[in-house]
């Protein structure tokens, strides 16, 4: 087991020795209490997506006596492991581990730290000053285009709420102050956040990536319900 761990970080961080450009920015280190943590970002072009992240932490006190590498889940980045309490890294997850002797080390995918802008070539969110919102876009359009030969098929699925709970969800979050959009639902019976754009949006974004509507039938479970859709790629 220790040398499956070992191999896989070897692995890893050459991987990124190797896709490093000749002009990438050094590591950099950020000192906490009785934590140092070193960053380095890997850029393979121009495109804000295309890099990734990997973080070290270890105890500037204590020597390193094994390694331990985190690979976050979904769309997490590593400060998924750094919360705390305090707000402190110490106090963390990862500090723990850190202050115990461990190095560890995480990956965070390229979405980490999109600046304002950004959003077009990824697809997300982002909530710019001023209280304004540059929401959804992306890629993800062509990439899903280019997946199905022309005339091809395909079947998805949208999760739909009520227009009057999203409605409502809406009203209630920016009546709090909250940087929001409409179809955000940020509720404990969502799991604690869900994206609903609606049939016509949702249809509209797949009309864009080239995609038409062949059949479609919904199935609604008292408030929310499933829409199920075939489509064909023009």
């Amino acid at each position: 087991m220790q040398f499956t761990k070992t191999l896989l970080i070897t692995l890893t961080l050459t991987a990124a020795s190797r896709v490093a450009s000749a002009d990438a920015p050094p590591p950099s280190d950020i000192r906490h209490r009785a934590l140092v943590e070193t960053e380095v970002t890997i850029h393979r072009s121009a495109n804000p997506i295309d890099r990734f992240t990997i973080s070290r932490v270890t105890a500037s006190a204590a020597p390193a006596r094994r390694a331990i590498l985190f690979l976050p889940p979904l769309g997490f980045d590593f400060a998924f492991y750094e919360m705390s309490d305090t707000g402190a890294l110490d106090d963390s997850f990862v500090g723990f581990l850190a202050t115990l002797g461990y190095d560890v080390y995480g990956y965070s995918p390229g979405t980490r730290g999109l600046a304002a802008g950004d959003c077009e070539a990824v697809g997300c969110t982002v909530y710019l000053p001023g209280g304004t919102v540059q929401s959804y876009g992306g890629r993800w359009q062509a990439n899903l285009g280019r997946a199905v030969r022309a005339g091809g098929h395909l079947y998805l699925t949208l999760e739909e709420q009520e227009e009057a709970t999203t409605a409502e969800a809406f009203r209630a979050q920016a009546t709090l102050g909250l940087p929001t959009v409409e179809g955000e639902v940020i509720e404990d019976y969502t799991g604690g956040y869900h994206f609903y754009p609606g049939r016509d949006r949702a249809l509209g974004w797949l009309r864009d990536a080239g995609f038409e509507v062949i059949a479609e039938d919904a199935d609604w479970r008292g408030e929310w319900g499933y829409r199920h859709l075939l489509m064909r790629s023009r």
